[in-house]
């Protein structure tokens, strides 16, 4: 049994058993009361009327959610359920009325305030019962949004961690302070400079924990960062090409997603090719969405999939689910015979929010 089949038996086993035992409480209630006016006519006339409460408040149900009550504002929604169960209450006491006149042969109400007083009973009713159904559907929302902000978080921090442990695991450090040893004494400059790269690239893997999404512009900026410091080490062997559309450059994206791929594409791709290869990086804004693709020499095989290989795509691709739900993608497979394409789709910012659990 899935989630939403175990939400919806739940929901008629609540509906059944409250209504059921409702039902009795009246009959009993009125039943056992000692006055002349609370003659068997009028105990079946009231126990019908609350057997009808189970039907309406479903169809009350089935009405809200074609609507979709649960997504409007607070002072709306207050004001949407005071009117229908106001049409509820009205519509029992016109029910009621007619089962005791045709059905029972007997008066429902002796004058206008014992009917104006069943109609605000039944609305009180009605009204807490959908006090008491939306409030549940509430919580679990607000519930849910809590879990999701903090997988979001973890999931982050995890993408922080990640990074760090690809910008300083032995064989990086040792090559970039490596190549900038060397370059201290053939160009200084060009070592300096070096240096304020690593230096840049560290911080921002240490910044990225406290952003939910920056803008590519800023992204890109550190991916060439990386670049340049890489070109330093694989000279010739490695080469790069930019094509990204200047509206692209201010889309919001979360943190490190280009980054991990463009490493991705450098560690698993142009590393493993004795004449090095390119990287190319591209991103357009279309059909209200930001497609990134980067494309890098070399061809996925079987050893790229080992355990602990593999980790940063699905970081990322995980990372993504969590941000925007199905509405994002990740894929990474050999567009050719010679090249690796990693594709990730981004909505427009309109909807970036994390995914609202689905109402029974």
């Amino acid at each position: 049994m899935n989630f939403l089949q175990s939400r919806t038996a739940v929901y008629w086993i609540c509906q059944i058993s409250g209504w059921s035992l409702y039902t009795l409480f009246v009959w009993l209630i009125f039943s056992l009361a000692e006055s002349t006016s609370c003659d068997r006519w009028w105990v079946y006339t009231t126990a019908t009327t609350s057997m009808l409460g189970l039907p309406m408040t479903h169809v009350f149900r089935s009405i809200a959610h074609r609507w979709k009550w649960l997504t409007l504002p607070p002072v709306k929604l207050v004001v949407y359920v005071v009117i229908a169960t106001s049409l509820m209450a009205l519509s029992l006491s016109l029910i009621s009325e007619q089962l005791a006149t045709y059905v029972f042969h007997t008066t429902m109400f002796d004058d206008n305030v014992d009917k104006l007083n069943f109609v605000l009973n039944w609305f009180t009713r009605m009204f807490l019962w959908s006090a008491l159904y939306f409030g549940i559907h509430f919580f679990e929302q607000y519930r849910q949004a809590e879990i999701e902000k903090w997988k979001l978080e973890a999931s982050l921090k995890d993408s922080e961690l990640m990074a760090l442990k690809s910008q300083m695991n032995p064989h990086f450090l040792f090559n970039a302070l490596n190549t900038i040893r060397e370059l201290t004494l053939e160009d200084p400059h060009k070592a300096m400079h070096a240096m304020t790269q690593l230096a840049s690239i560290l911080r921002y893997s240490l910044r990225s924990a406290s952003t939910q999404i920056v803008p590519l512009r800023e992204e890109m900026k550190i991916v060439q960062e990386y670049l340049a410091l890489e070109s330093l080490r694989f000279e010739k062997r490695l080469r790069v090409v930019v094509d990204v559309d200047e509206q692209a450059l201010d889309m919001p994206i979360p943190p490190l997603i280009v980054q991990t791929l463009v490493e991705n594409a450098v560690k698993h791709g142009i590393a493993e090719l004795p004449k090095g290869g390119t990287i190319t990086i591209q991103a357009q804004y279309k059909d209200n969405a930001l497609e990134i693709c980067i494309l890098n020499s070399g061809q996925i095989t079987k050893h790229h999939f080992r355990e602990g290989q593999n980790i940063g795509v699905a970081n990322t691709r995980e990372r993504l689910s969590l941000l925007f739900g199905e509405k994002a993608s990740l894929s990474l497979a050999n567009k050719n015979n010679s090249t690796v394409e990693a594709k990730v789709t981004v909505p427009c910012p309109s909807l970036f929010q994390p995914p609202i659990a689905q109402a029974a």
